[in-house]
């Protein structure tokens, strides 16, 4: 065998050695039958953030914008219109049929010459934009490690313009040290498209063509070209193909804009790699909706944040337990990229534990709180708030109980409850008094009584939290302002807005747009779970043997059954963040409400079969504490239960969290016994 060009660093790392898929059968046995496994580098070994390759240009014209100013706009056009006349430059002189960067800038710098930038900058801004929008694609690393298995070499050929330095250490930064050459057109002046480079190839290692297979995503360049010269072909999809392995894909759209701006190309390139990666993923489901919905969500609400607390004179923002565990990671990523953002703290908080120790008398609106639950006992209720039952055994059968274990079903059994809590007030207020003056010891040491204004993050809708801050601050700090940003809030908390208390929110304003409220109304506790936490619910602070403050946790997590899918979700979140940030470098990009709620209404409103089955087996817990009644997403009862009902058919559908998801579990017969039962059905739920 002739020279090899290229050297040999250690032995290819497989991404996720577990859960490798097998590789396609055609390739499978075409790679049995050669000694050489041949890869194109873009678009087959190296994906690109952005959706199309030129796309590069429009975000190199972004960053040129922000520097330079308006001067430079139409860069882009200017970039791509060097390409063909720096082409006939280097055949007219060399015989070339590739160009280099340095021909291209050539080209384009002749009639710029007074532009604030130098023909230096912007092609270092170019390698620069190039390097961070390369990722590995994991097909391709699957591909090298089996036919290393197997004891065969791996080359690159590759029509490439850029430089081999920079190209060989992108291959070295995302994995790709082992193998043997590399042929680039931009080296030997000759391209994949015409066939010289496969022609040059093969001149150079003196080797049989058939037995090398070249694996490339151009039919024409690495299919076709290959096999003029009898070398084995496999042509595989690029990442920008594979986006309908989102079913329904909200972003498609962009595809089909006759213009992009470079924020849009990376919303759907990064989709498309989601895309390709989903398949090497344990589970592909869990993680799809965690990238390509709950990714985008989180990291927009996270950047909407930023841009609003950053630069003022905070010293923390608070995300609250437990809403804001994976928020506040997505925090932690970001804010590393903006000067100026304040310290992100971590609060035990939680309904039980604020509402109750806010608890200063016994309003509607406190009695409503307290009396909230379902298939609970009295002695239940009270265990919630840290009363003895044994201790009020008299009080609670001299309202007509037979004890505390008689389970609290009936409305009537509701009306004597609150009759009992307005019997044993005192008790109810001396231990909210005593939560309350613990817990205020933790906001001191946490530094909350030093905050101006107090900062909290939490997902939304009615901010009785936030209100309950409120309520046991304000009596200690009169002029303390409270901030809470929110995903969105209903339009009844509006009138718990005040100048010292104020609401900030991404997707929607007390209910508004309306079609922010249509969408989170199709399934709000689905919503929510994209939220939840591996930890277990806070119940209050207590102080130990030792004087300390330690928090009191529920002893069982109330979804503890859907841990597993949630870790899978948040590993996509997380990915997600990560891809953004590695491809927009110094400057993340915004992802604005309008489009986070088209993802969401994809996912609540049109879910897929799979995303309805599975997602509707998810639990949702009713209740706070310790105490919850547990049911599931979307689980219909079926038409072997339910008969022919119209009463049974609309009870089991009212009962359903998620209806649009419920309708879609349903096969065929029974969507039309359920349309002829309950015609008059709508899937948005009423909010809570």
């Amino acid at each position: 065998m002739g020279p090899w060009l290229g050297y040999k660093e250690g032995s290819q790392e497989e991404e996720n050695p577990t859960f490798l898929v097998e590789m396609n059968d055609t390739f499978k046995s075409l790679l049995s039958e050669v000694d050489i496994l041949s890869l194109d580098i873009l678009d087959t070994t190296l994906g690109r953030r952005c959706a199309q390759p030129e796309d590069a240009f429009i975000l190199m014209e972004e960053s040129l914008i922000r520097k330079h100013g308006p001067v430079v706009k139409g860069f882009a056009n200017l970039r791509m219109s060097a390409d063909p006349s720096a082409r006939r430059l280097a055949w007219e002189q060399r015989q070339a049929e590739e160009v280099t960067l340095e021909d291209l800038y050539a080209v384009f710098s002749e009639d710029r010459r007074n532009w604030p930038v130098s023909t230096r900058e912007l092609m270092d801004l170019e390698l620069e934009t190039e390097k961070r929008l390369l990722y590995p694609i994991v097909d391709a690393q699957l591909m090298i490690a089996s036919a290393r298995a197997q004891g065969k070499k791996v080359i690159f050929i590759s029509d490439m313009y850029l430089p081999r330095p920079f190209c060989e250490e992108r291959l070295r930064q995302n994995g790709f040290t082992d193998y043997d050459a590399i042929f680039l057109s931009s080296e030997v002046g000759v391209l994949k498209h015409t066939g010289n480079l496969f022609r040059n190839v093969l001149s150079t290692l003196q080797i049989d063509p058939s037995k090398i297979l070249h694996v490339g995503d151009n039919p024409h360049g690495d299919g076709k070209q290959a096999r003029r010269f009898g070398i084995r072909s496999h042509i595989v999809s690029r990442p920008i193909h594979r986006l309908d392995q989102f079913p329904n894909n909200p972003l498609r759209r962009i595809q089909q804009q006759e213009f992009r701006s470079g924020r849009e190309s990376l919303l759907l390139g990064l989709s498309a790699r989601g895309c390709a990666r989903e398949p090497h993923h344990p589970d592909q489901l869990w993680y799809r909706i965690g990238y390509q919905i709950a990714g985008p969500l989180m990291y927009g609400y996270i950047r909407f944040l930023i841009e609003r607390v950053r630069n003022r004179d905070i010293d923390h923002i608070y995300f609250l337990s437990r809403d804001g565990y994976i928020l506040k990671q997505v925090y932690e990523r970001l804010k590393e990229r903006f000067t100026g953002c304040p310290g992100a703290g971590y609060l035990y908080a939680s309904r039980r534990a604020l509402n109750f120790a806010s608890i200063t008398q016994l309003d509607q609106a406190t009695e409503d709180w307290l009396a909230q639950g379902i298939h609970l006992t009295v002695g239940d209720f009270l265990r919630r708030i840290n009363l003895d039952p044994v201790v009020h055994k008299d009080d609670i059968v001299q309202e007509g109980f037979s004890g505390a274990d008689q389970v609290v079903v009936e409305g009537d059994h509701y009306t004597r409850l609150r009759s009992l809590f307005r019997r044993i007030l005192p008790d109810v207020l001396d231990a909210a008094q005593e939560e309350r003056q613990i817990y205020l010891e933790y906001l001191r040491a946490q530094g909350v009584l030093d905050a101006n204004p107090f900062v909290l993050v939490d997902v939304g809708w009615m901010t009785s939290i936030q209100h309950s801050f409120a309520k046991i601050l304000h009596p200690v700090l009169p002029g303390l302002p409270i901030e809470g940003y929110y995903l969105g809030t209903y339009q009844q908390a509006i009138h718990r807005s005040d100048t010292l208390s104020s609401h900030i929110h991404y997707l929607m304003e007390y209910g508004q747009p309306p079609q922010a409220l249509d969408t989170i109304r199709h399934c709000v506790c689905l919503l929510e779970f994209l939220f939840a936490a591996p930890e277990k619910t806070f119940l209050h602070m207590r102080r130990n043997a030792s004087g300390e403050l330690t928090p009191e946790m529920a002893p069982f997590h109330e979804n503890e059954a859907d841990l597993v899918p949630l870790e899978h979700i948040h590993k996509g979140v997380l990915e997600y963040v990560d891809e953004m940030l590695e491809a927009c470098g110094p400057d993340p990009v915004e992802i604005y409400a309008s489009e986070v709620l088209d993802l969401l209404h994809r996912f609540l409103a049109e879910p897929t079969e799979e995303e309805a089955h599975r997602f509707g087996e998810i639990h949702y817990a009713d209740g706070y504490g310790s105490y919850f009644h547990h049911t599931q997403m979307a689980h219909p009862s079926g038409w072997k239960r339910l008969g022919l009902s119209k009463r049974n058919w609309k009870r089991d559908f009212k009962a359903s969290h998620w209806p649009k998801g419920y309708y879609m579990r349903l096969n065929a017969a029974e969507r039309l016994i359920f349309n002829l039962m309950h015609p008059s059905h709508t899937f948005r739920k009423p909010h809570r």
